[in-house]
């Protein structure tokens, strides 16, 4: 995939001011500067790290994929005034997602397992989406469950003309909405998978929980096992790790949001 010029344009100009943020005082401009080149490159690399933002990871390497200088801009106006918007395709003034963090988040240094330029992102659209607690540290693992219907809000907030919900945050899914989302892979849909991190960590459990959000990156095949490559925590993985036929692995699946400009 091509680099986009524009938002190399973007990332240099950002790097060559020397000024520290105002707003996001614990972190390093030359760090966001040289993770920002390195998504730019390959979104894939957005990580979550130790924090439970798996949602926002999941919006932010979609539109990092789909629109990756709206992406660039969001991160440097985060750390440039502590707020950015991200403006729909085609919208004029006042039409766009406004994020805007809290100042537990702005103040917040993560650990070395979470990219700062990841954090500033992830964590400010939590905050800023989060209307009854605030998201303030790495954690704070109670206020930053995302539901499906959450992931789906961003990302029409994102522009996304189409985005479809089939998530179910209590019950599992079976075999048809699995399905449905192998063929929007195909469609090219950006595909966000629900699941318990069990089947993605070799385990299994008498009782399943939806704990984690991947993205889809392959086809799915069935036979003899299941078998599918997705994107966490900054690369491919195989899910489901162990070798699980497709009645056993719709237990650990609660469902899909897909979403396509």
């Amino acid at each position: 995939m091509a680099v986009n010029p524009l938002a190399v344009q973007l990332i240099d100009a950002f790097e060559k001011d020397q000024n520290p943020s105002a707003y996001f005082p614990k972190l390093s401009r030359s760090a966001i500067a040289e993770g920002l080149r390195a998504r730019v490159d390959n979104p894939n690399l957005i990580n979550q790290g130790d924090t439970s933002l798996c949602g926002s990871a999941a919006v932010v390497t979609a539109l990092a994929k789909t629109r990756v200088v709206d992406y660039v801009k969001a991160v440097i106006e985060l750390y440039n005034f502590g707020a950015a918007e991200i403006r729909k395709m085609g919208s004029g003034s006042g039409n766009s997602w406004y994020i805007a963090p809290g100042k537990d988040v702005r103040n917040y240094k993560p650990s070395p397992k979470t990219a700062e330029v990841d954090w500033i992102i992830m964590a400010s659209i939590r905050d800023s989406e989060n209307w009854l607690l605030d998201y303030e540290k790495e954690s704070n693992d109670a206020s930053a469950i995302t539901r499906g219907a959450t992931v789906a809000d961003w990302l029409r907030k994102a522009g996304y003309a189409e985005v479809i919900d089939k998530t179910n945050n209590v019950f599992s899914k079976d075999v048809e909405e699995l399905q449905q989302a192998a063929d929007l892979y195909k469609k090219d849909y950006q595909v966000c998978l629900l699941i318990d991190t069990n089947a993605l960590n070799g385990k299994t459990s008498f009782i399943s929980y939806p704990k984690h959000w991947v993205i889809l990156a392959s086809d799915i095949d069935y036979v003899p096992f299941m078998r599918m490559e997705v994107y966490s925590w900054g690369e491919k993985l195989i899910l489901p790790k162990q070798k699980m036929e497709l009645v056993s692995f719709v237990r650990y699946f609660y469902g899909f949001v897909a979403a396509k400009y």
